[in-house]
């Protein structure tokens, strides 16, 4: 399913923001901080539905983060990966209804 996404800076390059718009519909935003002194990163999503899921991982590494979610369940993990300066990957896994969904975004940076 084809997106596209845009990425911001925010509070002074504290906190790196992520709005995605969905071909046919539909979005969501995501705001993400790194916490220096604790090396724990956070990622906020936010969708279109009014849902939101908080997401917290650990380690130094900014190409590699292994997120888990902590709100509203730990039903969620998602790694991102770095490939280049212009491609990443992105392997989710979510955990509802008693099922197992995996998806795996390769993504490509435009310009």
């Amino acid at each position: 399913m084809p997106y596209d996404t845009t990425y911001a800076y925010d509070r002074d390059g504290h906190i790196f923001r992520q709005i995605a718009s969905f071909a046919g519909g539909g979005g969501g935003e995501e705001l993400v901080s790194y916490d220096k002194q604790h090396n724990v990163w956070t990622a906020i999503v936010l969708d279109d539905q009014g849902d939101s899921t908080v997401m917290h991982a650990t380690g130094r590494d900014s190409n590699h983060i292994a997120y888990r979610s902590v709100y509203p369940d730990a039903n969620v993990a998602v790694r991102f990966d770095r490939l280049s300066l212009r491609q990443y990957r992105l392997r989710g896994t979510v955990r509802s209804g008693g099922k197992t969904t995996t998806s795996i975004d390769t993504c490509l940076r435009a310009r």
